[in-house]
């Protein structure tokens, strides 16, 4: 259950991050100022509440604390995504994902048909080198 909790308050969080940012920038929404005060205040007691180690840390360091009610409109904006962000964080999956999945991390990815590259570099410089004798022969027929 907390973990669809975090969800739906991560989702709220961004909604009021997403508002309030396009507030700022448009100069609006000053009489909807409160509401988002209050769904921030209000998402984060209700993640102080959860029985999550996760954020504990954050619960016992005091990070974030109740907006008043006076806060701006960008002060809002900036203190959803503080807040939303550390909730995102720990929902990361850790380490290399392909295509959504977990990459064993014992795999060795080789590129081409041999294990040994070291021959493939002066392979290269010697076709350059033929090819190069190749444009030297029409620069002399044609000039």
């Amino acid at each position: 259950m907390a973990h669809n909790s975090r969800k739906l308050i991560a989702r709220l969080l961004t909604e009021v991050k997403r508002i309030a940012g396009n507030a700022s920038l448009t100069g609006s929404l000053e009489d909807g100022k409160q509401v988002l005060i209050n769904t921030y205040n209000k998402c984060l007691e209700a993640l102080q509440s959860l029985p999550d180690a996760d954020l504990a840390q954050v619960r016992e360091l005091g990070i974030f604390a109740e907006l008043p009610r006076n806060a701006s409109i960008d002060e809002v904006g900036v203190a959803a995504g503080l807040l939303v962000s550390i909730i995102k964080d720990d929902e990361k999956p850790r380490g290399i994902r392909l295509n959504g999945a977990p990459f064993p991390p014992n795999v060795k990815i080789t590129f081409g048909d041999d294990d040994d590259d070291d021959d493939d570099d002066e392979e290269d410089d010697e076709e350059d080198d033929d090819d190069e004798e190749e444009y030297e022969d029409d620069d002399e027929d044609g000039g």
